[in-house]
């Protein structure tokens, strides 16, 4: 039991690593494409 809450764990932390990369990822972008953040909120009413 103790194995499979340790599995859990591990893909739990690779998810977050590889969640936080994108983000990163997406914040360069956007700072890049201004104009693409703008159409963004337009959209999602924000």
């Amino acid at each position: 039991m103790k194995k499979i809450i340790s599995i859990i764990g591990v893909v739990s932390i690779l998810t977050f690593a590889f969640s936080l990369q994108i983000n990163t990822k997406v914040k360069y972008q956007a700072i890049k494409d201004i104009p693409v953040i703008e159409y963004a909120h337009g959209n999602t009413g924000g």
